[in-house]
């Protein structure tokens, strides 16, 4: 049984639930709005929820881009 897709204020109320501001909410709909509710393999998603979860848990664990320290780029030799 396929979940229907979520509407932006379902969305935002979820993330808001879990202390998240709405840029978040609105990354996450615009990336699976552009990506046709699919995840990698291809398939439907089945609980838009658990994903959101799960996206929430992959960029909490990341560094933040401020802290990558910057390699400087050389052109030609």
């Amino acid at each position: 049984m396929q979940q229907k897709i979520p509407g932006p204020l379902e969305v935002m109320a979820y993330f808001f639930r879990m202390g998240l501001e709405h840029k978040h909410a609105d990354a996450f709909l615009l990336y699976y709005g552009k990506h046709n509710w699919q995840i990698a393999n291809g398939k439907k998603v089945k609980n838009w929820k658990i994903l959101a979860y799960n996206w929430v848990r992959s960029f909490s664990k990341s560094k933040p881009v401020r802290n990558i320290p910057m390699r400087p780029c050389f052109k030609g030799r």
